[in-house]
């Protein structure tokens, strides 16, 4: 998802009552093997669900790294998958446009929400239960880009023009939306409106791919499509620190529970662990397909870490 505009970094963070973009990654013919895109950890810890290329939507046992099911019916490119906080649902969404709400326990989808004009790159499910969120890229299409859903009866709450969108994040603490945008700026506000609070200003020259909250909600950290990682203070935005992290856009990014490791995926196939506190590699993992954009995720208690692989695979390893 190359940029060859020149923008500074934004993030928005929206108070309320979670890249790969897919211009560059993920553009494949027909007959390629299928990739995956996004991974999301239940938060019961149970299970796995992974969001790829041509459709694929697969889910696994997390104790066992078994493959459970493969969900049919969805066209296109799935970027972005996301789990209801009681693990009974998840959600997916990508190059249809829609987003499919899916039962785990039936293995069957429920309902689809219909609404975005461009592709849905990332969503996310508030920490009550009660909302949906979801994020289109529309740079080129005119699109509301944030939209907000009732995750009982399905009716959209809301619509924001926003902006081209590359992740949205909620906060592990507050009900607040952490969502980066290629247009520079950060956000608060109380109830989805045009009517912001606050705008937190971090570092010029950057172009944010993915963003995650620390667990107290009181940092985020942005990877960036030069490569860098920042740190920044969520309440005001000032920024704390700058990661050298790697020589590509940093993709995909993780904060682990227990906060003191920070997982980031980059274009390159690299996925690094950094102990935060030091700002040095813990362990690197490189994919042997350069251009891959490696999703990543950490189970709830931090005990352990998942990446998928290119062939549609993942591998879970135990937390350094």
């Amino acid at each position: 998802m190359a940029r060859v505009l020149y923008r500074p970094i934004s993030i928005w963070v929206l108070i309320l009552s979670c890249v790969v973009l897919p211009s560059i990654a993920y553009t494949q013919a027909p007959e390629a093997l299928p990739e995956l895109i996004d991974l999301a950890w239940s938060p019961d810890s149970n299970f796995i669900i992974g969001g790829g290329t041509n459709g694929l939507l697969r889910l696994w046992d997390a104790a066992t790294g078994n493959v459970l099911d493969d969900f049919q019916g969805i066209s296109g490119n799935v970027y972005s998958v996301a789990w209801s906080p009681d693990s009974a649902n998840f959600v997916s969404a990508g190059a249809d446009r829609l987003i499919h709400i899916w039962d785990i326990e039936a293995r069957e989808e429920i309902t689809t929400l219909e609404g975005h004009l461009d592709i849905i790159i990332s969503t996310a499910w508030s920490s009550d239960g009660e909302q949906i969120i979801s994020a289109s890229f529309s740079e080129e299409t005119p699109d509301l880009s944030l939209r907000i859903w009732d995750a009982r009866t399905y009716e959209q709450l809301n619509a924001v023009d926003a902006g081209p969108l590359t992740e949205i994040a909620w906060s592990p603490v507050a009900q607040e939306l952490a969502i980066a945008n290629l247009n520079g700026y950060i956000f608060v506000d109380e109830v989805i409106s045009a009517d912001f609070i606050r705008r937190l200003e971090i570092p010029d020259d950057l172009i944010p791919f993915s963003v995650s909250w620390s667990p107290d909600g009181t940092s985020l950290a942005v990877g960036n499509y030069d490569g860098t990682i920042s740190i920044i203070n969520a309440a005001i935005g000032d920024l704390l620190t700058t990661i050298e992290a790697d020589t590509s856009a940093i993709t995909e990014i993780a904060w682990s529970s227990e906060g003191t490791i920070l997982a980031s995926s980059s274009f390159a196939g690299t996925v690094k662990l950094w102990n935060v506190d030091t700002e040095s590699v813990i362990e690197t993992i490189q994919q042997e397909t350069v251009g891959y954009a490696v999703p990543i995720a950490w189970n709830p208690n931090g005990t352990q870490f998942a990446y998928g692989t290119a062939n549609a695979e993942i591998n879970i390893i135990p937390a350094p």
